[in-house]
């Protein structure tokens, strides 16, 4: 039987959008793996802003944004195949469709031959967040992800491709924003800690791996 992966931490900014927090200590919950040191190759449709390594920084302040080429497509191998179960996409807040495939090799999923198989097809999503739970675990060195914007401009963003595992919220770090500047380096934040009795205006809320 696997284990549950532990040593979670939940961060949450406080910025803009008041939002009203609920959750137990013991709540699972789904962490993006850090795989930036896992990656071999990557290739993607071409970028006007950023590139596909943004997708893998567990950043969603970054992004790759393609010109006026809709429907936009990211490839990632790595070095060993992996583990899937729930993928998380950010993107923005326009309507969507979403496939995902897989095989051993990048050439692979570039021809669709061999060991590509599609895991997931046109999943439709409104929302900027999309959650993919896979009705069972797929194993494989390389993925590709076809995203195609389906309201507003023809411009695909996408900011976060995360593959994650499930886990335990042991630790909640909130932070307040005193340098909007320097936010984005850390310098700009301030721990938040006690008690907190007024509303919670929060911009981001993200697990990541302890």
């Amino acid at each position: 039987m696997k284990k549950k992966q532990t040593m979670k931490t939940l961060h949450a900014i406080l910025f803009f959008l008041l939002v009203t927090v609920s959750f137990s200590i013991a709540d699972d919950l789904h962490a993006p793996r850090d795989l930036r040191e896992s990656i071999k190759k990557l290739k993607s449709t071409n970028c006007d802003i950023g590139g596909p390594e943004a997708l893998f920084d567990l950043d969603s302040r970054s992004l790759m944004r393609t010109p006026s080429r809709n429907p936009a497509f990211v490839m990632v191998e790595f070095h060993e195949p992996i583990d899937v179960e729930h993928i998380r996409l950010i993107l923005i807040n326009e309507k969507h469709t979403v496939s995902l495939f897989a095989a051993d090799s990048l050439e692979e999923l570039e021809s669709d031959e061999g060991s590509c198989r599609s895991i997931v097809i046109d999943h439709a999503s409104q929302e900027a967040r999309v959650e993919l739970f896979l009705k069972k675990p797929v194993k494989a060195r390389a993925f590709k992800l076809h995203v195609e914007r389906i309201s507003g401009d023809d411009y695909v963003h996408i900011c976060e491709w995360q593959f994650c595992r499930k886990g335990r919220l042991e630790k909640l770090l909130v932070q307040r924003v005193t340098d909007r500047r320097k936010a984005h380096t850390g310098e700009g934040l301030d721990e938040v800690t006690g008690i907190i009795e007024e509303p919670v205006y929060l911009e981001l809320i993200n697990a990541i791996e302890a």
